[in-house]
């Protein structure tokens, strides 16, 4: 008699929170509704003057000389998740170095107003700076850290993971290998390469909420390809590979 035991392992299923790829309009109010938004619309995009936004070549375009460009999902997600991976494509071009330009933040509590949301209200936030020479850093606000340099006006796709799910969680990353990044912890790549690596976050609350704010500089920020997915821990059963015998008469 064979008996095969059962082996459990621990995985990881993506849900999607929130797409968008603006591709179904050229009209930017298309994709903004103050209430009740659906899984690809924001809360509010603002600008005041000196900066603009619009959609360009089916990606989401904010260019500055002065003032303040937003957008804000403040609808939370539902379910609200304990970890997500937050993927958009990103292009940059730095006409003026000016230091930190452009925050992304997560949180809960946020509001539509055109501007950056207190730490206090923060899971988890990152920047870039602009520098020399149409280059540009990530910028590990939290921490004080940064990345080497990137050239502008190439189209490279940041992750970011956010783990809130109070231990350790695994993900594929860009790089065709398995990572982990422990509870209260954050990940970011840009391309294939780990720029952040297990970031202390600004606050242990909620995700549930989104910001963009660019306020600094003279240049654009694109962003295309939005993709925020929550990871719910799942549990599988496989029937293990050594079987036991039972020897009877």
């Amino acid at each position: 008699i064979l008996f095969f035991g059962i082996a459990l392992n621990s995985v990881f299923a993506q849900t999607p929170l929130f797409t968008q790829n603006f591709n179904s309009s050229s009209t930017l109010s298309n994709y903004i509704t103050s209430s009740s938004p659906n899984n690809g619309q924001f809360n509010a995009i603002t600008t005041s003057s000196g900066m603009t936004a619009s959609i360009t070549g089916s990606a989401l375009q904010f260019g500055r000389t002065s003032g303040t460009g937003s957008f804000s999902r403040t609808t939370n997600f539902s379910p609200i998740p304990s970890g997500i991976i937050y993927k958009f494509d990103l292009n940059v071009t730095a006409s003026s170095q000016t230091g930190t330009v452009a925050r992304w933040q997560v949180g809960d509590g946020f509001g539509t107003n055109n501007s950056n949301e207190s730490s206090n209200d923060c899971f988890a936030q990152f920047a870039i700076d602009f520098r020399t020479g149409n280059n540009y850093r990530i910028n590990d606000i939290t921490n004080g850290n940064t990345s080497s340099n990137f050239s502008g006006g190439t189209v490279r796709t940041i992750t970011w993971v956010l783990n809130n799910s109070g231990s350790t969680l695994s993900y594929n990353a860009p790089d065709g290998t398995v990572k982990t990044v422990s509870n209260n912890r954050t990940d970011l790549w840009v391309g294939n390469t780990r720029v952040i690596t297990g970031a202390d976050v600004e606050d242990n609350g909620n995700i549930s909420d989104l910001k963009f704010v660019f306020s600094n500089g003279t240049g654009t920020v694109i962003m295309d390809n939005i993709l925020i997915t929550q990871y719910i821990p799942v549990v599988t059963t496989q029937p293990s590979a050594s079987p036991s015998v039972c020897a009877g008469t």
